[in-house]
């Protein structure tokens, strides 16, 4: 050999050697000390994210829409991570020229962003990316969910813009926007604070403030069609829930307002050769003001099974203001338990003002019908007000609304072209002046009439409905009917003015109406309610509801009664309103606390009967939150293992878990799962984490929420040293000739590499060394890398042809059990 070639031996030797030591080194580790470091962090669930919880009718429903219909783009099976993202590291995984993920961030991961981001666009392009605040702020840029995603989840965000048509936009099926908190201010052009464009999308607990121009509708332009320049929140897609969201809409103060500049809250649209439908608009808090005509929750054009549903409304304006509007070919739709306060203030004395609570509508070709309206209270304070408008409206249920409207011209109900439809169970109050003559034009003039019934209206019920109109000017009537055709007006509880009963009922020019049995306060007795209910009860506990009703002279009534409960009326199994039978003047209702939350309620009793008038009393009843039930669950496996755990969550009380319940598990020191899970069944896999041999600790934390306190499940997981199964490669080779002694180790129950350990091979009983450049032999162990044992072994000259035993002895580790194993692999030629 010449010089640098002896150099060049010495200098691998070396490097052979330090690699042999750090081998070791890292073998007397831990093998949870493996992994990558970076921003990737394991434990994100100590990030302080708020409970998105949703009632279970609509998650069955939800569920029920998602089922039906698929994402094209689906979620690859691969390995999950979480990064934590503020404007030191934003780069890596947001590319800051267009805002697209990087290379770094796959599908199904997470990124929880921290701080604020100035001007910085967010594309989330990737399927099943979840995008989660941790006190992050976003001053001025926008977030797009692009059609290319899919499966997503948008969190716990603050986001103030301008210059945008809208804050967040997303355009991904099957994405969940949660807990964000938007503002979005413009003095011109589109401002939407949410705009969806996909189906099965979740817009829940969001806080939205939008500012922007008032302007005129343009009704013929092909891109902006029928609809506003100013939204809070607006939907242009099948399957979506819009739930829990509180919603401003205002002009911004250097906005122009435009004659007949309109801004709305929230507003669901379809197209006209795309019907829009199963969307839930509910428990929504929306305020909107400011401009000339404003919308709460307008719901237009080719829409089919839309429910609003618990929202609080308020709608204010100087011109024209509408809690809620549906129409425009729109079928089988709810409007229900809403409160809607429309009402005009700093009105100019130049034009006539008008509010409307609910509007139901149709002003195309195709029909608008079977249109529910349940269950709403509306409050109206204008010169002119309607509190429900129905026009050209078919097939339509108007039952058990409460109504309070006060102006010139105070109208409770008011149907115009609409056939087939009932009005029962409603309950009114009008206060008007009709001191001088109204310019409006509308399709149902100013009136003060209770409930006004016109032109066509036909095969129409009005019954079992209260009545009190009055007019300064003494021109209110309880129910008119004007040019129609088999209206039925009967049972009613009717005062307008000085005309009580049958005799506050007019109709003209209308053939086969039948008016009937209809009363007044002056004929009726009173009842007297006393309800008892307990003062404090937890969640989940059954309770009795006991009612005594007596008239006047504490005579015992009997009869039946409702309980509500915070204004809603108690169900059956059946969803049925449970009616509760006064006998002798006493009544109970048995029932479950299983579905409420921790707070005060108050409880109603409502009694009615012919003969007596309406009559109801409440008391307070303060629900605790429960606590779950305690349960043991032992596990026995082996790292890496795949363990299913399913438990039936319950509470003290024996009744199953309401709802949902986040939950996290926890083996050793690491969280290895957390999940939600829904109606009381945690069902879930788990892989077993690298933990030493014996008994370990394992904790499962069922989640607080509105219903339940937080409940650490104590428990402990053993775990066992796995057997290793060797395979020896088999060689072929020659005396003198140099080769590599190969083996390949194998948890037996995992069937994963072995991860670290000592050994040693032996070719026909004689341990093989290690050959120094000076062809010195050093006796000595190897570590195993990645489950592979590689032993470099020149044949001896002396070995005759024929077949030898191979040998491995292997020492173990924390994980993998020792073991010997010999076969019979080197053929010798």
């Amino acid at each position: 050999m010449n010089k640098n070639t002896d150099k060049i031996i010495l200098l691998i030797s070396l490097l052979i050697l330090i690699l042999g030591i750090s081998t070791v080194s890292a073998s007397q580790m831990n093998p949870e000390d493996y992994g990558e470091v970076d921003d990737i962090d394991s434990n994100s669930q100590d990030i302080n994210i708020q409970d998105t919880s949703i009632p279970m009718d609509t998650q069955d429903e939800l569920k029920t829409r998602q089922e039906t219909t698929s994402i094209n783009k689906e979620s690859k099976n691969i390995k999950k991570a979480t990064y934590n993202v503020d404007e030191t590291n934003i780069g890596r995984y947001f590319d800051l020229g267009d805002g697209s993920t990087t290379k770094n961030v796959k599908e199904n991961d997470t990124i929880i962003l921290s701080g604020t981001f100035k001007d910085m666009e967010f594309y989330i392009d990737k399927v099943g990316l979840k995008v989660i605040g941790n006190n992050a702020k976003l001053t001025g840029g926008q977030i797009i969910i692009s059609d290319e995603a899919g499966n997503n989840l948008l969190s716990n965000i603050t986001i103030t813009t301008t210059d945008y048509d809208n804050a967040i936009l997303n355009l991904a099926e099957n994405t969940n926007i949660t807990n964000n908190k938007v503002t979005l201010k413009n003095a011109d052009g589109v401002t939407e604070g949410i705009r969806n464009e996909a189906k099965n999308v979740i817009i829940v607990n969001n806080i939205v403030n939008v500012e922007g121009p008032s302007k005129n509708i343009n009704f013929d332009d092909a891109e902006r069609k029928n609809m506003a320049f100013t939204f809070g929140i607006v939907n242009q897609a099948n399957n979506t829930l819009i739930e829990n969201n509180t919603v401003t809409a205002k002009k911004h103060k250097d906005a122009v307002d435009e004659f007949t500049g309109t801004i709305d809250a929230i507003e669901v649209q379809g197209y006209p050769e795309e019907i829009i439908s199963n969307v839930t608009i509910k428990n929504n808090n929306v305020h909107v003001s400011d401009a000339r005509f404003v919308y709460g929750i307008n719901v237009l054009n080719s829409i089919d099974n839309i429910k609003v549903l618990d929202n609080n409304i308020t709608a204010t304006s100087i011109r024209y203001s509408n809690g809620i509007q549906l129409g425009d070919k729109a079928t089988n739709c709810l409007i229900q338990n809403n409160k809607v306060d429309a009402r005009i203030i700093n009105a100019t004395p130049d034009e006539d003002t008008v509010s409307f609570g609910i509007i139901a509508t149709n002003t195309v070709a195709s029909g608008t019908e079977n249109i529910t309206i349940k269950n709403n209270d509306v409050k109206i304070d204008a010169q002119i007000g309607y509190a429900f408008e129905i026009y050209n409206v078919h097939n339509s249920n108007i039952d058990s609304n409460t109504m309070n409207v006060s102006g010139e011209y105070a109208m409770g109900i008011g149907l115009s072209g609409s056939k087939n439809s009932n009005i029962t169970n409603n309950e009114m109050t009008l206060s008007g002046n009709s001191a001088r003559n109204s310019t409006l034009a509308e399709y149902i003039p100013p009136s003060n009439n209770g409930i006004h019934i016109q032109e066509a209206s036909d095969n129409i019920i009005v019954k079992d409905n209260k009545v009190r109109a009055t007019d300064r000017n003494n021109n209110s009537k309880a129910v008119y009917i004007r040019n129609c055709d088999n209206v039925n007006v009967f049972n009613n509880d009717l005062v307008a003015d000085n005309l009580y009963g049958d005799n506050s009922v007019v109709s003209t020019n209308s053939s086969k109406t039948t008016i009937k049995n209809n009363t007044s306060p002056f004929d009726k007795k009173d009842a007297i309610i006393t309800i008892q209910a307990p003062k404090k009860v937890d969640t989940g506990k059954t309770i009795k509801i006991n009612l005594t009703i007596t008239d006047t002279a504490k005579k015992a009534v009997n009869g039946t009664a409702v309980v509500k409960i915070n204004g809603l009326s108690i169900k059956d199994i059946n969803t049925q309103t449970s009616a509760i039978t006064i006998k002798n003047g006493k009544g109970t209702l048995t029932m479950t606390l299983a579905s409420y939350s921790g707070k005060e309620y108050t409880v109603t009793a409502i009694f009615s009967k012919t003969g007596f008038n309406r009559a109801e009393n409440s008391t307070k009843m303060t629900v605790n939150k429960g606590t779950y039930k305690t349960f043991t669950i032992k596990l026995n496996g082996t790292s890496e293992q795949k363990i299913r755990i399913k438990q039936t969550l319950t509470d003290t009380n024996g009744n199953k878990i309401y709802g949902n319940t986040q939950v996290a598990i926890k083996l050793g020191d690491r969280t290895v799962k957390t999940l939600t899970v829904s109606n009381s069944i945690l069902d879930t896999e788990i892989i077993v984490p690298y933990l030493p041999p014996g008994e370990n600790k394992f904790k499962i934390t069922l989640g607080e929420n509105y219903r339940y306190n937080t409940k650490v499940i104590n428990s402990t997981i053993n775990i066992s040293k796995q057997d290793v199964v060797v395979k020896i490669n088999p060689i072929k080779a020659t005396p003198g000739k140099t080769v590599n002694l190969t083996a390949t180790l194998t948890n037996k129950n995992t069937k994963t590499p072995v991860i670290s350990g000592k050994y040693v091979f032996k070719v026909n009983g004689k341990t093989v060394p290690i050959v120094t450049e000076f062809f010195e032999e050093i006796y000595t162990t190897k570590n195993i890398t990645k489950g592979l044992a590689k032993w470099e072994y020149t044949i001896p000259n002396y070995m005759n042809p024929g077949v030898y035993e191979i040998t491995i002895n292997y020492n173990g580790n924390t994980q993998s059990n020792p073991i010997k194993y010999s076969s019979k692999s080197l053929t010798i030629s």
